[in-house]
């Protein structure tokens, strides 16, 4: 019997999930900020790598354009962000923390 049960119970999670995550697809994202419970940082408003830098370079008195020419495909795609990830409006996050600690210790 309880083993029906964890089958139901998984069966109606994962129905929930697909039904929750429909309802939200459909919406526009005007529908779904009134949604949110707190507030939030959209994409537009976390600077690009590219765009960090020059900031970074230009109050510094520095010349961005030789340091970022390599690298500017890669720079204009990439945020940097600090804070409170969990605010973010974003459609993924990216950690290689974990990772990059596995390959320093050797794992």
């Amino acid at each position: 019997m309880c083993k029906n049960m964890r089958k139901l119970a998984k069966h109606f999670s994962l129905f929930s999930f697909l039904s929750e995550t429909e309802r939200l697809l459909k919406m526009t994202l005007e529908e779904r900020r009134k949604e949110y419970l707190r507030d939030y940082v959209p994409l537009k408003d976390i600077p690009t790598w590219m765009e960090d830098v020059k900031s970074k370079n230009e109050s510094d008195g520095e010349n961005t354009k030789e340091d970022l020419q390599g690298k500017k495909s890669l720079s204009e795609k990439v945020s940097l962000y600090r804070g409170d990830i969990t605010l973010l409006e974003v459609d993924a996050i990216v950690n290689a923390g974990m990772e990059v600690k596995k390959l320093e210790a050797g794992s």
